[in-house]
């Protein structure tokens, strides 16, 4: 028979559980809120050595290029909701990507910008990027993205490191009650 202290602690845990399993299921969609936004400027050219040393020169930091994609039919890969565009990264450690746009004018006769850089602080899987701002943006416009970044980091989910550690407590609570 479970003594008044087990129940309690079972209706504790289950509760923090609970609320641990509501908590994930209001959480921002997979994608993530929108990157943030660095800096954007049409650069000379799109070459490894300039896009490097321009998203330094605004980041800061010592950055290291860990991959570059072209894309024939940008809209094949971006997955596009409302102004804001996602693509899986397929990579994890990346801390900033530079977008770039392919050159043109926009309807008020100015260029539009080729190359803006963001760094990713949502979902590290995904680039999540806001070109509302940016007059006749398309899809299409989209030339590569380079990708800058450390090596990959698997970080467990903080509600299941909780509620593990709960599990773990209470296993331990309830083992002593009985000796």
């Amino acid at each position: 028979m479970a003594t008044l202290f087990q129940k309690k602690s079972i209706a504790v845990l289950l509760g923090l559980a609970l609320t641990a399993a509501a908590s994930l299921v209001s959480a921002d969609p997979i994608y993530g809120s929108v990157d943030t936004a660095v800096a954007q400027e049409t650069l000379a050219n799109s070459g490894e050595e300039t896009e490097t040393l321009w998203a330094e020169s605004k980041t800061g930091q010592d950055l290291t290029k860990i991959g570059k994609t072209d894309f024939k039919n940008p809209a094949d890969v971006w997955t596009a909701d409302g102004n804001i565009l996602y693509l899986d990264l397929k990579e994890l450690g990346v801390d900033y990507f530079i977008v770039k746009l392919g050159q043109g004018k926009g309807k008020d006769g100015k260029a539009i910008v080729s190359h803006h850089l963001f760094e990713n602080v949502s979902s590290l899987q995904y680039a999540a990027v806001d070109f509302s701002g940016i007059s006749e943006f398309n899809v299409g416009k989209i030339s590569h993205i380079t990708l800058f970044g450390g090596t990959p980091v698997s970080v467990p989910e903080p509600s299941t490191l909780a509620l593990f550690g709960l599990g773990v407590a209470g296993m331990i609570a309830t083992r002593r009650r009985r000796n």
